[in-house]
């Protein structure tokens, strides 16, 4: 599904910002030339040539920064420089490490452990599949210490979700693919209907509604005959659609976090629509027999994933229920009966009902 507007503008994330100063580093480092830019590949992307910041390094490294350009998105990290430190080890592969303005995770419940600076795992990587195909094209070969940082950060992290989440000192280095996509609701409308209407008419009978990139992709291989469509946050809109179709069965797909706020029965999953409801999880694994000290876990926790993983170790599960309410939830408001998976983050089916 061609889901964002063509019209808006892509950025480049925290991620590739890092990968582009750190390959301009790594090219000081190894040849002792100063550049005042660098053609990266962003997987199969590309080239995309980045202005580069030199500054003064210290002895044995080479340190460059590259200004975020977020594109046509209203990102607050739009215009912060995303600097990276080099130098090289004699270790034959990369060490990716965190500096000032990269927050330090302090909770539970996140893809990066606790202690750790805030470079999620898919950002990790991508800057190393760029560092690699770079220092292949350029002939460069050993292994290097990144420090990335981000001078100013600190302050910008406190209007982001990351002091809620537990991140402190600075922003999170994101992004899987290198890019920020800018989001425009008429133009996500237009494309929704748009897939839904190609659907219909080359013949599917199923049609299936993910809440997520990684969501559709799990929900396709489960329902290799249904039609996926990834419909993000906007569940509400396609679901006020769908009688204007003659498709024959409705799937659903996503993760716990959306799925405690469909079995509410609120389809607009946006954060800036509302966060998770923990008092409502806490009252459902009540009900599934959790004592008082860990039903207060879950009412003080920080994500719907910590909250999934700490049930998980005394064998309880909340997904067949959220599964149950979100069903009861979408026939009762669109009266539609709908087939419903929800996902762990590897694409484990913990919750399904028909």
């Amino acid at each position: 599904m061609a889901s964002r507007s063509e019209s808006l503008r892509k950025g480049f994330s925290t991620s590739a910002c890092a990968a582009a100063a750190a390959c301009a580093a790594i090219h000081e480092c190894s040849t002792g030339k100063v550049t005042d830019h660098v053609e990266i590949m962003l997987y199969s992307h590309g080239p995309f040539r980045f202005d580069c910041i030199r500054h003064e390094p210290e002895p044995g490294s080479a340190c460059y920064g590259v200004i975020k350009d977020a594109g046509d998105d209203p990102d607050v990290t739009n215009g912060l420089e995303v600097r990276v430190c080099v130098c090289q080890n004699k270790l034959g592969y990369f060490r990716i490490y965190g500096s000032s303005g990269v927050g330090i995770i302090t909770r539970p419940g996140l893809p990066v452990p606790i202690g750790e600076p805030a470079i999620n795992p898919g950002s990790r990587r991508l800057i190393e599949s760029v560092l690699l195909q770079f220092c292949s094209k350029e002939g460069l070969s050993g292994g290097f210490d990144l420090t990335i940082s981000v001078p100013e950060a600190e302050s910008i992290a406190q209007k982001t979700m990351n002091p809620k989440l537990g991140i402190e000192g600075g922003i999170s280095i994101l992004g899987t693919d290198g890019f920020v996509h800018p989001y425009s609701a008429p133009a996500w409308r237009f494309s929704l209907i748009r897939s839904l209407d190609y659907a219909q008419a080359n013949g599917w009978q199923r049609i299936g509604l993910a809440t997520g990139k990684r969501s559709s992709l799990y929900l396709e291989t489960i329902c290799s005959d249904a039609f996926v469509v990834d419909t993000g946050d906007e569940l509400a809109y396609p679901l006020e659609q769908m009688q204007r179709y003659s498709f024959k069965r409705f799937i659903l797909g996503g993760m716990i976090g959306k799925f405690s706020k469909t079995a509410q029965g609120r389809f607009q999953t946006h954060v800036d629509q509302g966060g998770i409801d923990f008092p409502f999880l806490a009252e459902l694994a009540s009900e599934q027999g959790a004592d008082k000290n860990l039903t207060e876990f879950v009412r003080n926790a920080v994500t719907a994933h910590q909250v999934q993983n700490r049930l998980a170790e005394v064998g309880i599960h909340l997904e067949s229920e959220l599964a149950r309410r979100t069903a009861k939830a979408v026939f009762s408001k669109y009266n539609i009966q709908m087939e419903i998976y929800i996902f762990s983050l590897k694409g484990e089916v913990l919750g399904h009902t028909e």
